[in-house]
């Protein structure tokens, strides 16, 4: 019989490694009471698994099963130190459970040039970290996620509560807060019914001077049912739209997030899913006459200047996001020429002044009047929608990886872990910490000038 050496202990015969292994298995059993799994910040906590009654002390077969099995364990351990030492120059995943993002609380204040790789993003200088944790928002529910801006400062914020206590985490308190510049906040809608009742806000076209419109939506439902408006200087909500039992018996829907150019609101009506025949739909708030005209295959609709831009796709936006859509101009916007050849990209996103989207590597904007757009190369994929300066490498919606990119040089940064940021109001950066998926109990506005562009 050959004899193969220990390879947890040089010159020892293999014939011993039995019994030790038998030792170490009855050991380590007898310590584990609940399944390993890394545990990210912010995560809602989970039950253990339940320790077993019966403790395993004998491994089938007798002898020659617990023989065959230390074999098997041997190999593996050994087969295992050989991978990991092929693996030991590779840098872990970003948010994984051996990052800087998830093994710290907060990242060091100052760049370290030999441990950061470009792909890791670089730590937060100390004087942002400083600004970012400044300008408090006085929100009063658990669960808060920033939605849309307006130019003047004033920002739409989903708020909400869920029960965690109960399967599914229902939500028990649903709904819609406007905040001005000062943080003022005012609910402009409140959810009947929690659990059922939704809305679908255009991120970055909801807002006008005067106005602010939503779509009406029902849980489990892929499209709204209505679009409601909230007249700023009066203060109060009206319906604007709202289907009929047959309608909706026919799969008619609102297919889009309503959009708002002034006093003028903009929609997408279809069956569903057809979109080869849609109705753009327009009307005046709050009451005003509703005119329409028929389109095809319009994902998306934007405000911008004075007009509104039309996304060519495929699919719902709001559930594909980060897609490959084409620019085409709509009521009231001119798109010249030169611009309609770099036209097809995808995370398109208006400020209602300019326009970004991406197309490979490149950041592409444009502004109406221009006669070309501009382009900004980057180092990296991006996979997030546009935050004024900034690009989150993450969708909204999703949990963070942790990394922005400023746009003004290029820079990827690491942020402290669960720290998003959400949008723009104003010259301001609206921020959520201890974000997921259903949003973060603290909001904070940051000056956009405390926030110089930085390198690694």
């Amino acid at each position: 019989m050959t004899r193969f050496e220990n390879p947890f202990n040089a010159g020892r015969p293999a014939d011993n490694l039995e019994d030790e292994l038998r030792r170490l298995l009855i050991r380590r059993e007898a310590d584990i009471t609940e399944a390993a799994r890394p545990r990210t910040d912010g995560e809602l906590p989970v039950t253990p698994i339940p320790r077993w009654v019966h403790r395993v002390t004998e491994l089938p077969g007798g002898r020659a099963g617990t023989l065959l099995a230390a074999s098997v364990v041997a190999l593996l351990m050994l087969g295992s130190a050989f991978a990991v030492r092929g693996l030991t120059h590779r840098d872990p995943p970003v948010g994984g459970p051996n990052s800087p993002a998830a093994s710290s609380s907060a990242p060091s204040p100052t760049p370290s040039p030999t441990r950061t790789s470009p792909a890791a993003g670089c730590p937060l200088p100390a004087r942002w970290l400083t600004a970012l944790e400044a300008g408090v928002v006085a929100v009063d529910q658990p669960l808060n996620e920033p939605l849309a801006a307006s130019a003047d400062g004033s920002f739409l914020m989903s708020q909400s509560a869920i029960a965690l206590d109960t399967p599914n985490s229902p939500a028990t308190h649903r709904e819609l807060a406007l905040f001005d510049r000062d943080g003022h906040g005012t609910t402009i809608w409140t959810a009947a019914e929690p659990q059922h009742d939704l809305v679908s806000v255009s991120p970055d076209s909801a807002l006008s001077a005067g106005w602010l419109v939503f779509g009406l939506g029902r849980e489990q439902s892929l499209a709204a049912h209505g679009v409601a408006a909230w007249d700023r200087a009066a203060r109060r909500l009206s319906t604007v739209r709202l289907l009929t039992p047959a309608e909706e018996g026919a799969n008619w829907t609102i297919a889009s997030d309503p959009v708002v150019v002034g006093d003028t609101a903009y929609w997408i009506e279809q069956a569903w899913n057809k979109p080869a025949n849609q109705t753009l739909v327009s009307q005046q708030l709050p009451n005003g006459q509703r005119h329409t005209r028929e389109v095809a295959h319009v994902a998306r609709l934007f405000a911008l200047g004075t007009g509104v831009g039309v996304l060519l796709g495929e699919g719902d936006r709001r559930i594909l996001q980060g897609v490959v859509d084409t620019l085409a101009p709509g009521p009231g916007l001119t798109v010249p020429i030169d611009v309609l050849g770099a036209a097809t990209g995808t995370w398109f996103t208006s400020d209602g002044t300019s326009l970004r989207w991406l197309i490979g590597l490149d950041v592409v904007s444009w502004r109406p009047g221009q006669s070309a757009v501009n382009r900004i190369g980057v180092a990296r994929p991006l996979n997030g929608e546009f935050v004024g300066p900034f690009a989150n490498v993450s969708p909204r919606g999703m949990q963070p990886e942790g990394l922005v990119l400023d746009t003004r040089n290029g820079a990827l940064l690491r942020l402290p872990s669960g720290l998003r940021f959400a949008l723009v109001a104003g010259d301001d950066l609206i921020t959520v910490t201890g974000y997921t998926k259903f949003g973060g109990p603290t909001v904070h506005r940051v000056p956009l000038t405390a926030l110089p562009a930085t390198r690694c």
